[in-house]
């Protein structure tokens, strides 16, 4: 029944200890651990449970992984973000040579076709909020964070494909992509700041725990 409910939470696996250790726990004995980290790490530091097995080690090569995971997102997030804020000013655009993006007809595509991998790949861990609202009825900041960019990029995806539904009724079909866009790139910032703060602390600690 544990070891449902830690799976149950999403992003963890189980990994069996070998009692061979002095040290572990008896036979049947799981861990729950974060499962990602550097196949290199883990090649290097003997598994869990196992002499010799690093387990602060471990945990600081996952964390370099989730730290390199985060600049690579956070550099394509931060390149197109500024391509889509650009889109809002469509004479700026064609002044640079963008003109493609500057038309009124091919703009609303090709800011779509930007925002797309901003909101569902450089975006993917705010959508856990969703989990939590729809699975358990609860909510956090990732849920407000997945809920607000999903209402303005879909709202703009509406007035991309279906200006129709807007000027039927008299109203203008604006676009919000920059919205969703910057948003994620911000707290992604943001995320990223806090984690290599944590890695610097914790390397910091590590050492003056050596100091002993």
């Amino acid at each position: 029944e544990l070891a449902d409910a830690v799976r149950s939470v999403g992003g963890y696996t189980l990994l069996a200890e070998s009692a061979s250790s002095s040290d572990a726990p008896a036979d049947g004995a799981m861990s729950a651990h974060p499962a990602h980290g550097s196949d290199s790490s883990r090649a290097a530091n003997p598994p869990m449970g196992k002499p010799g097995h690093d387990h602060a080690a471990m945990l600081r090569g996952e964390k370099a992984s989730e730290l390199q995971a985060l600049r690579q997102k956070l550099v394509v997030g931060v390149i197109l973000s500024t391509i889509i804020i650009l889109g809002a000013f469509p004479q700026l655009l064609a002044a640079v040579g963008l003109g493609v993006i500057a038309d009124e007809l091919s703009r609303p595509f090709v800011l779509f076709l930007l925002t797309v991998p901003v909101q569902f790949w450089v975006g993917a861990q705010f959508f856990r909020g969703l989990t939590l609202l729809i699975r358990y009825r609860t909510a956090d900041m990732d849920t407000l964070i997945a809920v607000g960019t999903l209402a303005a990029f879909g709202y703009s995806v509406a007035a991309t494909f279906a200006p129709q539904l807007f000027t039927a009724g008299g109203l203008t079909p604006d676009l919000y992509y920059d919205t969703a866009a910057v948003i994620i790139t911000l707290i992604l910032l943001g995320r990223f700041l806090e984690a290599r703060a944590k890695a610097g602390t914790s390397e910091a600690i590590r050492k003056l725990m050596g100091l002993q």
